[in-house]
């Protein structure tokens, strides 16, 4: 539903509340689960932020976060083998997703890299 929706998508700023109230716990801690679920079009939230204006480990926790969601069981994604998780995310998040950070996955578990991916990559 919508207000399922809504409070979904208020989690990074609640949890980054609660980390405020952890002195030891670096700002940039902060901002990079704060900026977990922003992306490269604007479209994310809590803030729809450019991808410019994205903390560089934020990109990185959200292709770790995507990935995660497909390989892990839960309640919103099918569980997803290496390879089917990788694809998945090449047709339907490639868009949303930092390319280095999404390449690199890809390199850590060995799958060959599709050239249209790296054609998109260098434009």
């Amino acid at each position: 539903s919508m207000d399922e929706v809504k409070t979904y998508e208020t989690h990074p700023t609640h949890s980054c509340e609660m980390l405020k109230a952890i002195p030891p716990i670096p700002d940039d801690v902060i901002t990079i689960v704060k900026e977990h679920h922003e992306d490269n079009m604007s479209l994310g939230f809590p803030s729809h932020l450019k991808r410019s204006q994205c903390h560089p480990m934020a990109k990185l926790m959200a292709v770790a976060n995507e990935f995660a969601n497909r390989v892990v069981k839960n309640p919103h994604y099918p569980q997803m083998s290496i390879e089917q998780a990788i694809e998945d995310l090449l047709t339907f998040r490639i868009e949303r997703l930092d390319a280095d950070f999404l390449m690199a996955l890809i390199e850590i578990f060995k799958i060959d890299i599709p050239k249209d991916f790296i054609k998109r990559k260098q434009v």
